[in-house]
């Protein structure tokens, strides 16, 4: 009897077995439990979201000069012009008794370029004060439409010979203080029926002082 239930104890174990077997591999076995949960432990790839570009840096619109060889041009842009030449950044205040930083270059001519009518500077104080060895300042494309103080603006350009001021607005001016002083061989400045009011209502102290210029309406 005792051996009788031993064998059907066996027999029962080994049919717990074959269906435990049986679920296993119905399920994938133990390897494919192993690889579940190295693929759970693993995340998923995603798609990253890209980052927004930075947008492009928009360049600074600024005044600046730009001194090629013995030229001297004024520019009102966005533009990197180290590689022309030497260049000046340019205040819209004006400058102090020591003149601009461009008064010691040694130019020779300077001008205004077309994009200077957008500029819209409020003083010209000491602007070419100091240019001694400049000949010719071209001056259609500068605005001067808020510019209150032209105080000391050509002072000491000794080699001038002749100024067109004629597209100057002086409208909102109310200095004019030596504009013109020490420019010893300036012989004629022209300028419009405005700029002439303006002076002779401002009465600017020596305005011409020590120049022998003839103030033309131009």
């Amino acid at each position: 009897m005792t051996n009788f239930r031993q064998t059907i104890k066996m027999m029962a174990m080994a049919l717990v077995m074959a269906v435990t077997l049986c679920s296993c591999n119905a399920a994938g076995g133990s390897d494919s439990y192993e690889a579940a949960t190295s693929q759970a432990a693993t995340p998923t790839a995603t798609n990253k979201v890209q980052e927004p570009a930075e947008k492009a840096g928009v360049a600074e619109v600024k005044a600046q000069a730009v001194l090629r060889g013995t030229n001297l041009t004024f520019y009102y842009d966005d533009k990197d012009h180290n590689a022309e030449g030497t260049v000046y950044e340019v205040s819209s205040k004006g400058y102090g008794v020591k003149g601009a930083p461009w008064a010691s270059s040694g130019f020779l001519t300077a001008s205004f370029d077309e994009s200077c009518k957008a500029w819209t500077p409020t003083s010209m104080i000491f602007f070419f004060s100091g240019c001694t060895k400049a000949v010719s300042i071209d001056c259609t494309n500068l605005n001067t439409a808020s510019v209150v103080d032209m105080s000391c603006m050509f002072q000491k350009c000794r080699a001038l010979t002749s100024l067109d001021l004629t597209g100057f607005d002086t409208a909102n001016v109310i200095e004019m203080y030596r504009m013109f002083n020490e420019c010893g061989v300036l012989e004629s400045i022209t300028v419009n029926s405005s700029f002439i009011q303006k002076a002779g209502q401002l009465h600017s102290y020596d305005m011409y002082r020590l120049c022998p210029a003839e103030v033309i309406n131009g």
